[in-house]
């Protein structure tokens, strides 16, 4: 799948792209590399300090929430992953915004049952906020002018087994098809 013979390893993602479960993965091939996930704030000024005298690392961020520096790109292995289906990736973070979960690493298999059991309220307003949010992070990855090593798609992933899927709700169908004609307008 991915070979990286260049370190520092950095993914570029939108939101609800797989991005975190690509970085844990790559960590368990390369486990010397330290893992910085999103590095926003104080953990950027961390990061930043860490990555002026090292490259043994992995940077999983999203353009547009974080900027960095030209001359971390300059001999890493660079890989950009998006999706190709957005109304599936819109309605995924729409459901993060209602449950208030991005991660079900932590739950207990019963647990995901229930989420898989239980609809999500469909909130017009709210799912136009979410597809401004996914578009402008989109927009953000895709303006990118950078040669990149692997250019993905979280469809063309195979399963990884480092993280679990976000379970849908009864009423996905429903939440797409109300997306879908939202994209539309």
């Amino acid at each position: 799948m991915i070979i990286c013979s260049r370190f520092p390893i950095i993914i570029m993602s939108s939101p609800r792209t797989g991005s975190t479960v690509l970085a844990k993965h790559l960590k368990n091939l390369y486990p010397s590399l330290d893992l910085f996930t999103e590095p926003y704030n104080e953990h950027r000024d961390y990061f930043l300090e860490y990555a002026k005298t090292k490259s043994n690392y992995i940077l999983k961020f999203h353009p547009g929430m974080s900027e960095y520096p030209a001359e971390l790109f300059s001999s890493a292995t660079i890989i950009k992953l998006r999706r190709k289906n957005i109304v599936e990736q819109f309605a995924s973070f729409y459901i993060l915004m209602i449950r208030g979960l991005d991660s079900y690493d932590n739950i207990e298999d019963s647990e995901l049952e229930r989420f898989s059991n239980t609809e999500v309220a469909i909130d017009t307003h709210m799912m136009k906020k979410a597809i401004i949010f996914q578009q402008k992070y989109n927009n953000a990855l895709n303006d990118i002018n950078l040669n990149v090593d692997y250019d993905l798609y979280y469809e063309d992933l195979p399963r990884l087994s480092e993280s679990k899927i976000t379970p849908k709700p009864p009423n996905y169908q429903s939440i797409k098809e109300c997306m879908q004609t939202l994209i539309l307008n």
